[in-house]
């Protein structure tokens, strides 16, 4: 069961207008229950029908918001149920609607969204009346996606919501296939996707007080300062590991030794060191990787057996795997306690913290997907 989260941008009478064209089509004649203690509109909703496609939907209506407020309130809330449904391992997909063509808000809301959540980390589906005018629909449609910012847009813009939640839902399905597989994500190439997990992604970060272009943790190998240096101060992590690798009969001698107390590996503390602190600093990659859930994380190559999983051949640790599912059990607790403002927090004690996701402990044995 996915969550299916609707957050609609305009009146009540052209909210049930419009969910009685979007939510019943010719094959599944129901339409759904929008809370309707929340807004005055009442639905029937028939879970049975609904859930077959394997989604459940929450409803926000955010129209009577200022414009400012709606915009915060509306991405705090997302915020919300996202991650409190990555937390429990469900996806989600946000349907955003307006009861207006080309809505400025609903454009704000995007780029705001975008600002933390790519298309790969959130699903954002923006559906909008049909143009009575057929001719001018597809040039309107591509000036209107032109107006978000590069790696800005929705996920899909749908025209038609008469054509029912049977086209709404496919429409989705079709922009989900990298989501379909993510018990298991595996990560290398640069044009492939979570090319940010790998260490040769160049992003800054700070360790013992100083700045790096990368967490390819290169330069702890050694304890000659200026080597550390000459290392740091690479263009590139890959530059910065051909040093490194230049000059490896500098390398200390405990890099590959068990410390105590705990017995960890050297090399694996400071390379979770780096991992941390990489997600921790940037919100877009915190949330690409707690996005991903539960799923087992595997830096898939043929050139390292240690770090990676040995690629083609198998065989490989894929220690770097390991840490990164460490690290985003780690920041996904932290972040939840942060965002609900819990002094203490335990995914046992509690699993649905965002306000309407309680409902979703009924549909834990039937699948875990949800709508918004």
């Amino acid at each position: 069961m996915n969550p299916f989260l609707n957050l609609f941008f305009g009146s009540k009478k052209d909210l049930q207008n419009q969910s009685q064209d979007l939510f019943k089509d010719e094959d599944y004649d129901f339409v759904m229950d929008f809370q309707k203690r929340q807004i005055g509109v009442t639905f029937e909703l028939c879970d049975d029908q609904l859930h077959s496609f394997g989604f459940h939907p929450i409803f926000r209506d955010f129209s009577n918001y200022s414009r400012t407020s709606k915009l915060r309130n509306a991405t705090k809330y997302v915020q919300e149920c996202a991650l409190n449904c990555w937390a429990n391992g469900w996806y989600i997909v946000v349907i955003v609607s307006s009861n207006s063509r080309f809505c400025e808000e609903v454009i704000d809301f995007i780029i705001e969204i975008r600002k933390v959540y790519d298309n790969l980390t959130l699903d954002i589906v923006i559906i909008q009346p049909k143009n009575n005018d057929n001719n001018n629909e597809d040039k309107e449609n591509n000036d209107y996606i032109k107006r978000f910012h590069k790696n800005a847009s929705p996920t899909a813009l749908i025209c038609n919501p008469s054509a029912g939640l049977n086209y709404l839902l496919s429409t989705y399905m079709n922009n989900k296939d990298t989501r379909d597989n993510r018990d298991v994500i595996r990560f290398y190439n640069k044009k492939d996707p979570y090319y940010e997990f790998t260490n040769f992604y160049n992003t800054s970060i700070q360790i013992d007080s100083k700045g790096w272009k990368s967490s390819e943790i290169q330069a702890q190998k050694f304890e000659k300062e200026w080597l550390q240096d000459k290392i740091r101060f690479a263009k590139t992590a890959r530059e910065a590991f051909i040093i490194a690798r230049n000059h490896d009969k500098f390398k200390r001698k405990d890099w590959e030794s068990p410390k105590p107390p705990n017995g960890k590996i050297f090399k694996e503390i400071e390379m979770k060191k780096a991992i941390f602190e990489k997600f921790s600093r940037h919100k877009n990659l915190l949330y690409k990787l707690l996005s991903t859930s539960n799923a087992s994380l595997i830096e898939h190559t043929d050139n390292d057996f240690y770090w990676g999983d040995g690629g083609k051949k198998g065989g490989g640790r894929n220690r770097l795997g390991f840490i990164l599912q460490e690290v985003r059990e780690e920041l996904m607790l932290k972040e939840l306690k942060d965002l609900f403002k819990l002094e203490k927090y335990k995914k046992k004690e509690k699993k649905w913290i965002a306000k309407g996701l309680g409902v979703l402990n009924k549909f834990e044995k039937i699948g875990h997907k949800c709508i918004t």
